[in-house]
């Protein structure tokens, strides 16, 4: 009987009438392996209002039994339900460590991020996932940028990562969105900032995401003035990227402060 409602909720027609959370949190117990998979699966369709169930969650996700694809529905409901989910992370933190998924490591990463919490764990976990190779670059410096400032343990692997000759756009934007997060602690990334603002080769998104987390660093960054007014100068000639033109002027005025 448990499949059957299981199966109608994840089809899409049991918001209303399926089970509720904590039936469905009892369901990763004691169900089948099948029934497992559909109440992880109905469980992140149910959004913040899993957060009954965060408790069998977690529970599930630190046993032996949890399945890749029950194990990595539960990381995404967890990330779903959002900063209510601060006790989930020590789990994901050991999930990430030990699933076989090929996306799993990516799920855990996007889900630290939406959760927000606890970054003493899960700043070193994503730091550790990017140098590996085992995350998309994108979601990682995502969820690094939700940290803010607390996210500084990981600003040499963003370093590392903006070094590689063949990271794309998306990935060093998302990078540099996440240095900007981090603050007057990211001056380490001052150097490499700096001659990128030079490099006639970017393009004006990833120009502007490098001027606004030189901006972000504040005084720590005065070394990049030089080459800053250089570009403003560039721009000002060519009458273009008057977004890109605006956020030099304010980021000199900034650092100059």
């Amino acid at each position: 009987m448990i499949t059957a409602v299981l199966l109608f909720m994840t089809a899409g027609c049991g918001e209303a009438h399926g089970p509720d959370a904590r039936t469905l949190g009892r369901g990763l117990h004691t169900g089948s392996p099948n029934e497992r998979v559909h109440a992880a699966i109905a469980l992140e369709r149910l959004g913040r209002r899993a957060a009954p169930a965060l408790e069998q969650m977690v529970s599930y996700l630190e046993s032996p039994a949890a399945t890749e694809t029950a194990g990595d529905q539960i990381v995404i409901a967890l990330g779903n339900i959002g900063p209510a989910a601060a006790s989930s992370v020590p789990a994901l933190v050991k999930f990430s460590a030990r699933t076989r998924s090929t996306f799993g490591p990516t799920q855990v990463v996007r889900s630290l991020g939406r959760i927000g919490a606890e970054p003493q764990l899960a700043v070193p976990c994503i730091a550790e996932l990017l140098d590996r190779g085992l995350v998309q670059v994108f979601v990682a410096g995502r969820a690094l940028a939700s940290f803010g400032s607390e996210a500084r343990g990981a600003v040499s692997a963003i370093l590392r990562q903006l070094r590689r000759q063949e990271i794309s756009g998306i990935d060093e934007v998302e990078l540099l969105r996440a240095l900007a997060a981090v603050g007057p602690d990211a001056r380490d990334a001052v150097p490499l900032l700096t001659r990128r603002v030079g490099d006639p080769d970017r393009d004006g998104e990833e120009l502007l995401a490098t001027v606004n987390a030189l901006r972000a660093i504040g005084e720590a960054a005065r070394a990049s003035l030089p080459a800053l007014r250089q570009m403003q100068a560039k721009l000002l000639a060519d009458g273009r990227e008057p977004v890109l033109r605006q956020a030099v002027k304010e980021t000199i005025a900034s650092i100059e402060r």
